[in-house]
């Protein structure tokens, strides 16, 4: 995996818009209504390269602890993931910044507390 760079929220025009969705997009959703947890709002992105055969990412990262995943070129929703922290530290490690406490505890929180994605 490859930061390109940050993105914010405003460069891709809807990041929790989902009615543009792969069905393994919507597999992983019925799984995080069953959680009960709600998507909240993104709080950091990035533009990854993972040299797949369908192009660059959008990774956002959102204040509940999600991973959305899309297509830089389509905006698909690819996949929702309910992130544990070292997944989360990797986009802010390759970035060479500090993962934010509050996103590592929630991460945290999510997994060892929840059992949401142990």
């Amino acid at each position: 995996m490859r930061i390109i760079k940050n993105i914010t929220p405003n460069e891709c025009a809807y990041p929790l818009d989902f009615s543009n969705r792969t069905r393994h997009f919507m597999e992983r959703a019925n799984r995080l209504t069953r959680t009960g947890m709600g998507v909240g709002k993104v709080f950091a992105g990035f533009l990854v390269d993972k040299g797949h055969e369908n192009g660059l990412e959008e990774h956002y990262i959102t204040t509940t602890g999600l991973i959305i995943i899309r297509n830089h070129m389509t905006h698909k929703a690819i996949t929702i993931l309910i992130a544990r922290k070292a997944q989360i530290r990797r986009y802010y490690d390759a970035t060479g910044n500090d993962m934010p406490h509050g996103l590592a505890q929630i991460a945290d929180n999510n997994c060892r507390i929840y059992h949401y994605n142990y």
